[in-house]
């Protein structure tokens, strides 16, 4: 199965879903358009978080039978963290939004998209001159940025990939993947621990159902899996003790 069935009254079994995705990571293609929100999307979707419940039980059993083994295991940034109503809102909700945007807002291809995300890259930057600025100049900036925020939703409406782009796709695909899990790595403390890379699998595999998710259901699936996949972390954090 290449495409997943955009009819609204479909279900798309867990199988099937799997087995495109798996499709997808084997040989990465960009799609004309994502399916948008709907049922079928949203039973898609779903599917995807039942994977990656799956993934992650199975990396947690292989990341046990290391440390068993001898294996060091990092310090986390969340060990000995006190998880308050402000970090959860932090992690489950801006978190997942912000990093989406970062690590998958343009993998679309689409010159809204890349006008979007340059406009998000913008305000970033904008922010953090804030504070060495004036009223007036903080005004003026803030200004601007809205302008150009807006000038790309609406002047860049191309909704196709040009081709150059699509063949460049599976390895922007792969890039994303990458950064996304190697970044992760700023959260342990590894020191000279050479399986570091290891405690970073679950969020490389993840950057592989997000980045599918993205181009095949939607920037609204991307982030609504990364929010859910981030509360199971919090929750199995907080009943472990972790952040109490």
């Amino acid at each position: 199965m290449s495409e997943i069935s955009t009819s609204q009254t479909a279900f798309p079994a867990l199988r099937e879903v799997w087995r495109d995705y798996i499709q997808f990571v084997r040989r990465p293609r960009l799609p004309e358009a994502p399916t948008g929100f709907g049922a079928a999307a949203s039973r898609a979707t779903l599917a995807l978080f039942a994977l990656d419940l799956l993934v992650m039980l199975v990396l947690a059993g292989i990341a046990l039978l290391v440390v068993n083994l001898g294996a060091e295991m990092p310090h986390h940034a969340l060990d000995g963290l006190k998880i308050t109503g402000t970090l959860w809102l932090l992690i489950v909700l801006i978190g997942p939004v912000v990093e989406e945007a970062a690590f998958r807002g343009w993998l679309s291809g689409t010159p809204r998209a890349f006008g979007l995300y340059g406009s998000l890259i913008t305000v970033a930057g904008g922010l953090m001159l804030v504070p060495r600025l004036n009223w007036s100049a903080t005004i003026a900036l803030g200004a601007a940025l809205i302008a150009g925020l807006a000038g790309s939703l609406l002047w860049l409406r191309g909704d196709r990939a040009s081709h150059g782009y699509q063949r460049l796709f599976p390895y922007l695909y792969w890039i994303s993947c990458l950064a996304f899990g190697l970044v992760h790595l700023t959260n342990l403390t590894i020191g000279q621990n050479r399986l570091a890379v290891l405690w970073v699998a679950p969020q490389l595999v993840l950057g592989t159902i997000l980045g599918y998710a993205r181009v095949k259901l939607g920037m609204w699936s991307n982030i609504l899996l990364h929010m859910l996949h981030n509360s199971i972390i919090m929750a199995v954090a907080l009943g472990s003790g972790m952040g109490s």
